[in-house]
């Protein structure tokens, strides 16, 4: 819209920026301003302040005739002297800052060189500010255009925040900035800095993160003109919301200064079918409100809340924890009957702390069946010595059999998954007699797969899949072991059905589903990735990290950037691989279990030998391996194949394959049928296709899994040197979403070529491989493929030619003549032994594309 104004384009006489305060719109008057500059036009500036609106005329100044008058003259005769100066400067574009703070005789003056032509204006208003009728006749008479400034987008709040904070940022931190910041740049900085001021944000095991609360204070300045037009019983309002958002229309309607609020830019209803919430108009409002609340007054206002709470019939679904934080905010005596469920709502809404603080009060009333609720809260939050220690003495003698059931559950849990300490775990579920809706069976299930008793571990999920009795999260971890276990087996296709229900058990009860949808979905990831649909595993790995990360529940986080680095290492991203691995460890050191931390160094070890970082990667292994003696049967085998990762970095091939080989053992005796094809897979890298073709073989046959099958065919053609049958796989594993295996096998392929003296096939090949290699960010150049045919010049125009781009397109692309493109795309032709574009972009295909 500027660049159409300052060429004149448009019959606009300008254009006004509106937007909230804040969103850019001073930044984009000052590009104008440069740009006019640059085009030949004269700049002049207005910038209205408050303090020059209390003098008529003061702010527009600037733009009067330098001659001292010789008498006074009236306001129009000082208008048309002000217009003659101006269009004696040629043209001139005319600045206004804050053009709702002008005076109405200054705003009578912008109105008036606009109107009469000589001025090219570009304003900036804050949205919502009374502003001069002058100003808003500007584009209500369609003398020049209003254009709303929106929010920025995610993406380019994410990139400030990178830019603002050197190194690492961790997704939370991201996640929590982009939300506050509501896409605008100056709540953004203003929030980083206030971070840093006090604290709250800083760097923790090589990752910026967000810790604590508090550090949004500096923002009350940029919040208390909105508070200030609200008036008292707007402000009032405001912090009622602010409390309680979102707030039920019928909730706060009727109440005054309601209205005021929503004048003020502070409130908006926001409409979903037929319910209607009011929240604060800015994320980062609420925070502002909240953080200044006296303690007193919170108290009250919260007690205004539940009053009004109690007056509806409490049909929705978020009643119930609407009272009990109420209850907790406004300091009503605990009731354990609504906390209890309360706080298990919350933690599977990922609130963690607010779990925490509900299920500790209506611990402190010493019923079982909330001191339980208090432990597994604690185990969520990654505190599961706290939890072990609270859960230890067992549920007192008066329990019911259902609450010492759950207790038990609870402490076994603890125990074997965080602690370490498997006869313990045993021990107490078998001295606790199982009940309906325990939770045992789950909890079972889970404890075979991690011994890697997958055969049993299927066995025991079963009945607890189909028990409409089990609580649901429970059902979801027998779904979680029944599906891994399925995929290991071999059984991809079935697993992935298996998924589809626990699925529809998750979307019928979103309130009930706790950390059992977690390990379920990296059951149905983990089922993707073995199965051979890399590009499905990668989406909804990302998805699960990202809502992770909004949640900020860092357990959570942790477990979703391991498995999202370990999906990047496997498709062969290992710049994203290790920045997730290094978030997962970072994270791990947070929380105080130990026995499954190994396997996230270990897998980082791997990536960062496979990116060519041998010292970080020896580091890694190392400190790993002090560890990995409690590691649960389930990974031993991709731990040694992380193992072999780095020890090839290292240079011992023979030591690379031999752990390759043992991995592969590892998981045979296991029985994890796919995890054993990886490990194969591992050991051709390294050179030994032809020992474990005829293994890979036979898993291809005896497993349904796409990634098995293509293992095989590469083994067997990198056994035999079939550059063709080479070539075949690498389209196969570029097929399955895998670029690295497609561009490394490229390469093999183009060895083999230049084996049999098929210099232009092997040419062809290896510019493929180089093409896949790019689509690998962090992987270091592959070994032994050979020198490059093409100039880099020729591989850019050769990749967009692949792509279908005419020479015409492609010139206009790079700023060359079409002449030069063509002459380039010949030598490509002739260097690689192809006929035209079309047999160009068959032979390099998708990844050309």
């Amino acid at each position: 819209m500027l660049e159409t104004v300052l060429d004149g384009s448009t019959r606009a006489g300008g254009v006004v920026l509106t937007g909230p305060a804040g969103v850019g719109k001073t930044r984009l008057l000052r590009e104008a301003l440069a740009r006019a500059a640059g085009r030949g036009y004269q700049v002049e500036l207005v910038k209205a302040t408050l303090a020059a609106a209390s003098v008529p005329l003061a702010a527009v100044s600037c733009l009067f005739p330098d001659d001292p008058p010789d008498r006074e003259h009236t306001g129009f005769e000082l208008f048309q002297l002000t217009v003659r100066r101006l269009r004696a400067c040629g043209p001139v574009l005319l600045a206004v800052d804050d053009a709702h703070l002008l005076d109405d005789g200054s705003a009578g003056l912008v109105h008036h060189l606009v109107a009469e032509g000589c001025v090219t204006l570009v304003a900036t208003v804050v949205a919502g500010r009374r502003t001069a009728d002058a100003i808003t006749a500007l584009w209500k008479d369609e003398l020049v255009q209003a254009v709303v400034v929106p929010p920025l987008p995610a993406e380019v709040i994410a990139e400030l925040v990178r830019k603002a904070l050197p190194g690492k940022v961790s997704g939370e931190t991201h996640a929590r900035l982009r939300r506050l910041a509501g896409g605008n740049p100056l709540y953004l900085r203003e929030l980083v800095n206030a971070g840093l001021a006090t604290g709250a944000l800083r760097e923790e095991a090589g990752f910026w993160q967000w810790s604590g609360d508090g550090g949004e204070w500096r923002l009350h300045e940029l919040v208390r003109a909105r508070l200030d037009a609200a008036g008292t019983a707007g402000r009032a309002a405001a912090e009622l919301v602010a409390c309680g958002e979102p707030v039920p229309l019928a909730m706060v309607e009727d109440r005054a200064g309601v209205v005021a609020a929503e004048r003020a830019g502070l409130l908006e209803v926001v409409r979903d079918r037929r319910r209607a919430d009011v929240r604060l108009a800015h994320p980062v409002y609420g925070e502002v409100i909240r953080s200044a609340l006296p303690p007193i007054r919170g108290r009250t206002v919260y007690r205004e809340l539940l009053q009004s709470l109690r007056k509806t019939p409490m049909l929705r679904r978020d009643d119930l924890l609407r009272m009990a934080t109420w209850q907790l905010a406004a300091g009503e005596p605990a009731d354990a009957r609504v906390l209890v469920p309360a706080a298990r709502q919350a933690a599977a809404r990922h609130d963690l702390a607010l779990a925490e603080r509900l299920a500790r009060r209506a611990a402190d009333t010493g019923r079982p069946n909330a001191v339980a609720q208090l432990g597994q809260v604690l185990s969520l939050r990654g505190r599961h010595h706290d939890s072990a220690a609270l859960l230890d003495a067992g549920p007192p003698s008066h329990a019911l059999a259902r609450d010492r059931a759950r207790w038990a559950v609870q402490q076994a849990n603890t125990l074997y998954f965080a602690l370490g300490r498997p006869d313990d775990a045993a021990e107490v579920l078998r001295a606790t007699p199982p009940t309906r809706s325990s939770g045992i069976g789950g909890l079972r299930a889970m404890m075979l797969l991690s011994e890697a008793r997958l055969d049993e571990t299927v066995a025991a999920a079963r009945p607890v899949l189909s028990s409409p009795d089990e609580m649901v999260d429970a059902r979801l971890f027998a779904y979680a072991a029944s599906v891994s276990a399925l995929a290991m087996l071999g059984h991809t296709q079935n697993a992935l059905l298996l998924s589809c229900d626990g699925e529809r058990l998750m979307a019928e009860h979103t309130d009930d589903v706790l950390l059992g949808g977690t390990y379920f979905r990296i059951a149905r990831c983990s089922a993707l990735l073995l199965g051979g649909a890399l590009g499905e595993a990668r989406d909804l790995a990302e998805r699960e990290y990202q809502a992770a990360a909004r949640t900020g529940d860092r357990p959570v986080v942790a477990l979703w950037a391991a498995y999202r680095g370990f999906v990047a290492q496997t498709r062969g991203d290992l710049e994203l691989s290790t920045a997730s691995l290094h978030e997962a460890v970072a994270l791990d050191a947070q929380e105080d279990r130990k026995p499954l931390h190994a396997i996230n160094e270990l897998c980082l070890a791997g990536s960062l030998a496979m990116a060519g970082d041998v010292p970080g990667a020896r580091r890694w292994q190392h400190r790993a391996d002090e560890l990995a003696a409690d590691l649960p049967r389930f990974y031993a085998a991709r731990a040694e194949i992380n193992r072999a990762m780095v020890r090839a970095a290292c240079g011992d091939r023979r030591r690379a394959v031999s752990s390759a080989l043992l991995a592969a053992e590892l998981a045979r005796e296991n029985d994890q049928r796919t995890q054993e094809a990886c490990a194969l897979y591992e050991a051709v890298r390294r050179g030994a296709a032809a020992q474990v073709a005829t293994r890979l073989a036979e898993l291809a046959a005896g497993t349904d899994s796409g990634l098995a099958a293509v293992f095989a065919a590469c083994a067997r053609a990198r056994a035999a040197r079939d550059g063709r049958a080479l070539d075949e796989v690498a389209s196969a594993f570029e097929g399955l979403d895998a670029p690295l295996m497609a561009a490394e096998t490229a390469f093999a392929a183009g060895e083999a070529y230049r084996r049999t003296g098929e210099t232009r096939r092997a040419a062809l090949t290896c510019e493929r491989g180089r093409l896949l290699a790019e689509r690998c960010p962090g992987v270091t150049p592959a070994a032994g493929d050979g020198p490059a045919p093409l100039t880099d010049r020729e591989r850019q125009i050769a990749r967009l030619a692949a792509r279908g781009m005419s020479s015409g397109d492609i010139a206009g692309c790079l700023g060359l003549s079409v002449r030069t493109v063509d002459n380039r795309l010949g030598h490509v032709y002739a260097k690689l032994g192809v006929a035209g574009r079309a047999e160009l972009a068959e032979k390099l295909g998708p990844s050309g594309k």
